[in-house]
C-alpha cells in the first residue's frame, strides 16, 4: 500500500485511550504493515511509548500559547515520520475534536505534502446520552466540575458555534467534511457496529483498508468509576476548597480514580442518568442525531442509541453527597485524608 498518515481525532470518551495505549505498547500483530505511533516531545524518541500527542492538538487553538509554535510541533514529528518511514503513521489526540480543521489542514499542507493522497482523519462518536454522561464523569475526575449532571447539561445544551467544546456532533463533523471530504472517516462508538464490537479492532480495520489485524491484551485504562468512587472522588476536590484546579490537584484526582479502579467494590453502583434528565437530552440532540446518521451512516446507529437511553436511567438523581453513601467514620476518614491531600497538592 501507499505510505498512509492518519488522524485520530478522538472523540473525547470514545475509546481513544484504548486506541493510543495499544499503539504506544505494540500489543497489536498487523502483518505485512509498519506501523509508526510517532514521538513528539524533545524528551521521546522517534516512537511514543505512552500517551497521545494532546501538545500538537495544542497549536492548533489560537488561544494556546503554543499556537504560535505549531511549525515546531509539526516539523518535530514530520522529521520522526520521514525517518522511520513506515506503511502507517498514526497521530492520535482526542483534543482534535475541538480544533479548527482548516488550520489543520493548512499544517498538513506544509509538513506531510506527500501524504496528501493517502491521508485519513477518523473519529468515533459516542452516542449523546452516554457521551454527557461519561463527560461528567470525567470532569468531576479532574476537578474541572463542581455541579450535577443537571447542571453539565444545562452549561452545554446551548449550540452556540460548529467548534464549541460540547457534544454537537453534526455542526462540526460537517466543517471537517467541507475540508477534508472523503478522506474523513467517522464511526459510531455502538459495538455493536464495531468490528468484533471492540473499538481497538476496528480501528486497525478501518486504517488498514479492511485488513485483518489482531489486538492483544488491551489495557483497561481510563474506565467509567462508580458513583461511590466518583463522589468520593468529587469529595476530595470540594476539600481542596480552591476553584481553580491545580495540576497536582488534577492528577491526583485521576490517580484516586485508577486506584480505586484497581480495587473494586463488589456492589458498587453504577453512574447512571435519571429518567428526566435523559428526556431533556433525547430532546435536545434527537436533530444531531438525526443529521449524524443521515450524512455519514447507513442505517440509524446514534437515533437508536438515543432512544434506547431510557432503558438505563434510574427514576431519580443520584445523590452526590458523600454523606449519603458514607457512613460518619468513613466520612470523618475520607475528610482527613482528602484535607491533608489538598495541602500536598496545593
Amino acid at each position: 500500500m501507499l505510505k498512509k498518515l492518519v488522524f485520530h481525532i478522538g472523540s473525547f470518551k470514545s475509546g481513544s485511550t484504548a486506541i493510543q495505549s495499544t499503539l504506544a505498547l505494540k500489543t497489536y500483530n498487523c502483518r505485512g504493515f509498519d506501523i509508526l505511533y510517532p514521538g513528539l516531545g524533545v524528551h521521546e524518541g522517534r516512537e511514543k511509548i505512552r500517551g497521545q500527542h494532546g501538545p500538537l492538538a495544542n497549536t492548533l487553538f489560537r488561544q494556546n500559547p503554543a499556537y504560535n509554535k505549531r511549525d515546531e510541533h509539526f516539523s518535530r514529528i514530520a522529521r520522526n515520520i520521514e525517518t522511520v518511514d513506515a506503511d502507517v503513521s498514526i497521530i492520535s489526540a482526542e483534543k482534535f475534536e475541538y480544533a479548527d480543521p482548516r488550520v489543520l489542514a493548512e499544517m498538513i499542507n506544509k509538513h506531510f505534502g506527500k501524504f496528501k493522497d493517502n491521508l485519513q482523519i477518523i473519529i468515533y462518536l459516542r452516542p449523546h446520552a452516554e457521551r454527557v454522561l461519561a463527560a461528567f464523569a470525567e470532569r468531576v475526575k479532574h476537578g474541572s466540575f463542581r455541579g450535577d449532571m443537571d447542571d453539565l447539561h444545562a452549561q452545554t445544551k446551548p449550540l452556540t458555534g460548529a467548534l464549541q467544546r460540547g457534544f454537537y456532533y453534526y455542526p462540526r463533523l460537517n466543517l471537517w467534511r467541507d475540508v477534508f471530504g472523503d478522506r474523513l472517516t467517522v464511526r459510531p462508538m455502538v459495538r455493536s457496529e464495531l468490528r468484533q464490537a471492540d473499538v481497538v479492532t476496528d480501528f486497525f480495520y478501518q486504517i488498514l483498508d479492511g485488513a485483518e489485524c489482531s489486538v492483544t491484551d488491551v489495557p483497561s485504562k481510563n474506565a467509567s468509576p462508580s458513583l461511590e468512587d466518583l463522589v468520593a472522588v468529587r469529595a476530595f476536590h470540594q476539600a481542596c476548597g480552591k476553584r481553580k484546579v491545580t495540576l497536582r490537584q488534577e492528577q491526583a484526582g485521576i490517580r484516586l480514580v485508577q486506584s480505586f479502579a484497581e480495587f473494586p467494590e463488589r456492589n458498587a453502583t453504577r453512574l447512571a442518568l435519571h429518567m428526566n434528565l435523559v428526556a431533556d437530552i433525547t430532546a435536545t440532540y434527537a436533530e444531531d442525531a438525526q443529521a449524524i446518521d443521515s450524512a455519514f451512516f447507513d442505517g440509524t446507529p446514534m437515533q437508536d442509541a438515543l432512544r434506547q437511553a431510557g432503558e438505563k436511567a434510574v427514576p431519580h438523581p443520584q445523590s452526590l453527597d458523600a454523606t449519603q453513601h458514607l457512613d460518619h467514620q468513613q466520612f470523618r476518614l475520607l475528610m482527613v485524608w482528602a484535607r491533608a491531600m489538598a495541602e500536598l497538592t496545593a
